[in-house]
């Protein structure tokens, strides 16, 4: 079986090919951006089309990382040491970028790190990856190399593990997240029970992971087709509960509630909804996710007006919608997954494109009137902007200062 996609045409990718003929070996590219062609062409899995028409390359490459880089410096190209000490550089042209790792074999990993030693063997290679569908081999002429069986298991819709399931995960416990990434990624995707089990067995090594790692494998499982199901499978095993140290709140019937809004959150409300009160902000800061993320976590990280948020199924819900903003559709969220209020497609679009409207009194004004100021001010305003928001947002400027303006 060979497909030849479009993007293997492009120039660096034939001068890279080229360079590493020169340095006396071969390059291919191997992981996604292969993995995803035949998934593709499988007509079982769905890929989305971005990861088709312009997927994050990855090669590999059967000379010495340093002759390589030197060559394509030597060439012109720009090259970045991101990972030289697993022999990865990354290298670039022409708003291209490129990864490329020297062919390798990893030695007396501890579930973190590993000795690595090079190789010019593609078998030895593969042998140290993680799911056989990730060991395919896509050479300059477009000819797939498929030394793990990864095309078989794609045609079958299964993933996994490159040999002993159990010695695959003791070498990078990340792993396990990385196997729920993907069937969250590529729904279809089914692993057997032998799989399954390793992963229920390896679960206490996940706590050694860092914190970042852990992060970037759960946003995209979050962000994935399939996400909810996974993250109830998560919750299942208790991978929840080795990572984050809380159960998540979401049981599979909430998941079941939530799919149709899933989509519509950022990554720390998908967080969140899944953290309980008084833990997402704290959560947020032990992922060291960014300054923004948490912010938004403390913001989140609160009991919400009970009030404004049955409203939100009801015939105020635009006044709700002020009131919890900007957060309004997050606690419609949370409200269904908690059952409060049952989801409605047409309510959700309504409370996505609402705008809210601006109040029409301002504090300049409330200062003029009544002749306030500092917190009296502010007190004051709360105040008007809640008779206004009453209302229906219909008192107007005069009317909410009561002839004093």
């Amino acid at each position: 079986m060979s497909l030849t996609p479009a993007w293997l045409s492009h120039p660096l990718l034939q001068q890279l090919f080229e360079l590493a003929r020169k340095c006396g070996g071969e390059g291919r590219i191997v992981g996604g951006a292969v993995r995803d062609i035949y998934l593709a062409a499988s007509n079982k899995i769905p890929v989305a089309e971005a990861k088709l028409s312009v997927p994050d390359i990855d090669m590999a490459v059967s000379v010495p990382i340093i002759q390589l880089s030197d060559a394509a410096r030597a060439a012109g190209l720009a090259v970045y040491e991101t990972g030289l000490a697993h022999g990865t550089v990354t290298i670039a042209a022409d708003n291209r970028h490129v990864e490329v790792t020297q062919l390798r074999t990893d030695h007396n990993s501890d579930g973190r790190h590993a000795r690595i030693e090079p190789t010019q063997s593609w078998e030895e290679d593969a042998k140290r990856r993680d799911f056989t569908i990730n060991a395919l081999y896509l050479d300059a002429d477009g000819r797939v190399h498929d030394p793990q069986g990864g095309l078989a298991d794609i045609a079958s819709g299964q993933l996994r593990f490159i040999g002993r399931a159990e010695e695959r995960l003791a070498e990078d416990y990340l792993r396990l997240l990385r196997g729920l990434r993907l069937r969250a990624q590529y729904p279809g995707l089914w692993m057997d029970a032998a799989d399954t089990s390793a992963m229920a067995a390896a679960i206490g090594g996940l706590s050694g992971l860092s914190a970042e790692r852990i992060a970037a494998e759960f946003k995209l499982i979050c962000a994935g087709t399939d996400a909810l199901a996974i993250i109830a499978e998560i919750r299942a095993l208790g991978v929840d509960r080795a990572i984050f140290g809380h159960e998540f709140m979401l049981p599979a019937e909430g998941a079941a509630h939530l799919s149709p809004l899933w989509g519509c959150f950022s990554f720390i409300e998908m967080l969140c909804l899944l953290t309980p009160i008084g833990q997402r902000e704290p959560l947020a800061r032990r992922l060291k996710l960014s300054r923004r993320e948490i912010r938004q976590a403390g913001r989140l990280d609160i009991k919400r007006n009970q009030k404004a948020v049955a409203m939100l199924g009801g015939d105020n819900w635009q006044q709700a919608v002020y009131i919890l903003s900007p957060d309004a559709l997050f606690a419609y969220g949370e409200a269904i997954a908690a059952k409060q209020i049952a989801l409605d497609g047409v309510r959700l679009r309504h409370i996505v494109g609402f705008q809210p409207p601006a109040c029409p009194v301002k504090g300049g004004d409330i200062q003029k009137a009544f002749g306030l100021s500092g917190a009296d001010i502010r007190t004051k305003l709360a105040e008007l902007e809640a008779r206004w928001v009453a209302s229906d947002f219909t008192l107007t400027t005069a009317e909410l200062l009561g002839g004093n303006g």
